[in-house]
């Protein structure tokens, strides 16, 4: 179904994932975002700019004491806009999007993670052919501490680079731009 509507009474696959030892394959939140990190918010989408998706995906996972780290190959889909302000979905994608995160759990101030995406945004149109290689990271903490009330948490998460338009809440930002038939990135 269509990530971006509510409400639908049309069945749509949300998560179906397995895993065999580290291996797992399926569809399931982007490793690129930490789960954990997601706010409390009444919002059921979190605040704006947030990495919200679920991808098909083959991912690995290798735990180590005090953590681990990731890699995970997910399905690409570029989001390119033109300058009438049309967005495009091409479907021309020839390469999965390339995620790693290494967690850092547990440790004496608490959780911290940092994950790099790679993207090819591509389109393959009469009269326009381009793609563009690019990357995003993130970074990210959880930080816990003592209240009268007990323990809550303090969550900071930071991203940066130009393709994660559709990887944010609702896929808000195009991830390129058609500009006289070549993809520029925002």
């Amino acid at each position: 179904g269509d990530e971006l509507v509510s409400n639908r009474t049309a069945p749509s696959l949300r998560h179906a994932y397995a895993t065999i030892g580290n291996l797992g394959v399926g569809q399931f939140w982007t490793a690129f975002e930490n789960q954990a990190a997601i706010p409390d918010t009444l919002d059921f989408g979190g605040p704006v700019g947030h990495i919200f998706i679920r991808q098909t995906q083959v991912r690995w996972t290798q735990p180590f004491q005090g953590g681990s780290w990731e890699i995970s190959l997910e399905s690409p889909e570029s989001a390119i806009a033109t300058a009438a302000g049309t967005l495009l979905r091409p479907d021309d994608d020839r390469y999965p999007d390339i995620v790693g995160r290494v967690n850092l759990l547990k440790t004496s101030y608490g959780d911290f993670w940092g994950s790099v995406l790679v993207r090819n945004i591509r389109i393959d149109q009469p009269g326009t052919t381009d793609d563009r290689w690019s990357a995003a990271g993130q970074l990210g903490a959880i930080l816990p501490f003592k209240t009268s009330a007990g323990t809550d948490d303090f969550r900071a998460v930071l991203n940066y680079g130009n393709v994660i338009g559709r990887y944010q809440e609702l896929g808000f930002f195009p991830d390129g731009v058609l500009v006289n038939n070549r993809i520029e990135l925002p």
